[in-house]
């Protein structure tokens, strides 16, 4: 068992499969590969550390092993287990891709859809969108010149409104910044980062579409065709969801 003693043999984790929401707190890993069967997720590719990693470990009912002849040995016991024979591994972030909830064909206008996967963050984006009464809006547009709002756009959604663009205009209401075709509300963030290029693809099918998010993870498709530029008498044309 020398290889073991040198920290050489191969390590697995394994956890119960009805805790795989739990898979996105190993996003950020790098390097891992996953399987799974009918009752367990089964992890490899450890440093030898990496049992000592709290992340790891606060999987719930989680069992290290490492590998010797063919067999699994957990650590500090004399028991072998056998590695089940039909598990196929693949990197973990290929997986977690295929986890996004999000298999959409052309939204119809009120589509709401729900992806839980939205934590709060102390880092401050700039404000690219902003959610508001109806009325302010009303109210700002008699206000303000219209250079003020000349490079926004915007689209009603029942008795509210949403503004798109930069500079917004100084008025109380729901902001959001934007990533791609993702419009995040302001304080948030998604949790596995790393896939956020491939969620914007998939929720605005290919740059059509805006993706409005909730803090819920509730979020809805706005056609970009749908969005009008911002001026006085849009209040008055026919722009609702």
């Amino acid at each position: 068992m020398d290889g073991i003693a040198a920290g050489l043999a191969p390590i697995y984790l394994k956890f119960p499969a009805k805790h795989r929401e739990r898979l996105y707190q190993l996003a950020s890993c790098k390097g891992l590969q996953l399987a799974l069967d009918a009752e367990w997720i089964w992890l490899k590719g450890f440093a030898m550390d990496d049992m000592n990693n709290p992340d790891f470990n606060s999987l719930p009912h989680r069992t290290w092993y490492q590998e010797y002849q063919g067999k699994l040995l957990e650590p500090g016991k004399r028991l072998y287990e056998t590695l089940p024979l039909n598990l196929v591994f693949g990197p973990l972030e290929n997986v977690l891709e295929l986890e996004l909830p999000i298999q959409i064909h052309e939204p119809s206008q009120h589509d709401f859809r729900v992806i839980n996967h939205l934590v709060p963050t102390e880092t401050i984006q700039p404000s690219s969108a902003l959610l508001l009464d109806k009325k302010q809006l009303e109210k700002a547009l008699r206000e303000f010149t219209e250079i003020r709002f000349s490079k926004l756009t915007g689209i009603q959604i029942n008795n509210q409104f949403l503004l798109v663009g930069q500079p917004l205009l100084p008025l109380p209401g729901k902001s959001y910044w934007q990533y791609h075709d993702l419009l995040i509300p302001a304080g948030y963030t998604f949790r596995w980062t790393f896939l956020m290029d491939k969620l914007s693809k998939k929720c605005s099918l290919n740059g059509k579409n805006l993706a409005l998010f909730e803090p819920s993870g509730n979020w809805i498709a706005i056609p970009k065709s749908d969005l009008k530029p911002l001026h006085r008498g849009i209040m008055c044309m026919e722009l609702k969801w």
